[in-house]
């Protein structure tokens, strides 16, 4: 994420760009870790996020940062003593 200083209107504010920034949707992300998107929704409704990572609201959809999900996982494997 990249922050700029923009003049707006004789104001200056920051801008934020988000370039590169990739967001998982459930059938992405269901794909991504071997589930279905049942399976990803059944997680969700019962908040257990140890299955599958925290998704951000995008209105009324979920999704899922491409970043976060691979931070995830890779706690995950961290975690996981047959990697160790």
């Amino acid at each position: 994420m990249r922050t700029s200083l923009v003049s707006f209107g004789g104001m200056e504010t920051h801008k934020t760009q988000l370039s590169g920034l990739k967001i998982l949707n459930v059938y992405e992300l269901a794909d991504l870790l071997g589930m279905t998107s049942a399976a990803i929704r059944s997680h969700w409704q019962r908040r257990n996020f140890e299955a599958i990572p925290c998704p951000v609201h995008l209105g009324r959809r979920l999704g899922w940062p491409l970043q976060i999900v691979e931070e995830w996982l890779q706690k995950k494997i961290e975690a996981d003593s047959i990697w160790r």
